[in-house]
């Protein structure tokens, strides 16, 4: 690569002496009569070169500053790694919403907190490739030169435009955000409480102010599942793209949102409620509780047995013989525990593996 840019420099050092600098000496300073459109082409096209090379370069000391980075003991930041130069202003945040807002599905409208990080790396990556950039990697991408194109910098097997790129970082972003918001859901910040996070067949709701306080520290690492490295600290774009999105709100955000997204939709149909939260990392439980008197029954099993297609097919016979299912721990191939219940004197159906350790009368 450095080999590259000396040849490339050395190659435009002597075409510029000879197509600029010879003709302002044989012309003098008419050569820069606005009516000259050769010269001035030549002179806009010397200046994109230059701009390739200046691109490489600072690519080039990324790379290798990414490579060497470390965490800093007193966890500092220095102004590359956090970002400082994105453009986050009110002027800057309002294009993106009027060039692209009308590509987001309603999932985007509906979460906030969604259409604050889809516009957070849109900032970002917009930073790291501007439109001029953008421009020659459109050009440079039939010949092998540029993998991505697009503000969004994504991946397919034509040169995208701005908003073709948007379209498909769409579904990219919505999909690190399901995985975030199950992540979150089991971690030891919302792990039982059903008011965190709650899936619904075609829905989820989740308590605002705590997920916000939430992505709030932890944007950079969700962001470096779209950019592939965990280091770089952009928890600062979020936090002012957010701001951004509350004050288009009017400061009125909700205390539940709810949004768009079939999630958890595998371990909701072992249930026998319509929604359901994770009690814990390994434990998926219904929002919907037993009332009055009734029976508990846990069923169990270890090892192979213990799997996602034995649990589909025990809660279905469980269900079928008028039993509740209320909670379901697992770990796949590992362990496996139902939780239902069903009226006094209810018949307990025997499973393959699974064996009934528990039984009693519950009010």
């Amino acid at each position: 690569i450095l080999f590259l840019e000396a040849l490339l420099s050395i190659t435009l050092a002597f075409a510029v002496d000879y197509y600029v600098m010879g003709k302002f000496v044989n012309s003098g300073v008419a050569v820069f009569d606005q009516s000259n459109l050769a010269f001035q082409l030549e002179v806009a096209l010397f200046y994109v070169i230059v701009q390739v090379i200046v691109s490489l370069t600072t690519r080039r000391k990324y790379r290798i500053w990414l490579t060497n980075y470390q965490l800093p003991k007193d966890k500092r930041s220095n102004s590359f790694a956090s970002y400082a130069k994105v453009d986050m202003s009110e002027k800057n945040l309002f294009s993106y919403e009027k060039r692209f807002g009308h590509c987001l599905p309603e999932r985007y409208q509906n979460d906030i907190l969604l259409r604050a990080v889809f516009f957070s790396i849109m900032a970002i990556e917009d930073f790291n490739r501007p439109a001029g950039v953008r421009i020659l990697e459109r050009i440079a991408f039939p010949l092998g030169l540029a993998k991505t194109t697009g503000i969004m910098q994504q991946q397919s097997d034509k040169a995208l435009s701005d908003e073709g790129s948007v379209v498909l970082a769409v579904k990219y972003i919505s999909k690190m955000w399901d995985a975030f918001l199950i992540k979150y859901a089991q971690s030891e910040k919302c792990a039982h409480d059903e008011s965190g996070v709650c899936f619904a067949g075609e829905y989820y709701t989740y308590g605002y102010k705590k997920l916000r306080a939430a992505i709030s520290n932890s944007f950079s690492f969700l962001y470096g599942d779209y950019c592939g490295t965990y280091v770089l600290n952009a928890n600062r774009v979020f936090n002012a793209v957010l701001a951004f999105e509350e004050r288009r709100e009017y400061g009125l955000t909700p205390a539940v949102a709810v949004a768009q997204g079939s999630l958890c939709s595998q371990q909701l149909a072992w249930l026998s409620s319509a929604s359901c939260y994770w009690a814990d990392s390994v434990t998926i439980a219904a929002v919907e509780k037993p009332v009055g008197q009734f029976t508990k029954i846990a069923y169990e099993a270890e090892g192979d047995v213990a799997s996602a297609e034995a649990i589909r097919r025990l809660t279905v016979r469980l269900k079928n013989s008028h039993l509740l299912v209320y909670q379901v721990r697992y770990i796949e191939h590992v362990f496996a525990s139902i939780e239902c219940y069903g009226r006094k004197g209810c018949e307990c159906p025997t499973f393959e593996s699974f064996e009934i350790r528990g039984r009693g009368l519950r009010d």
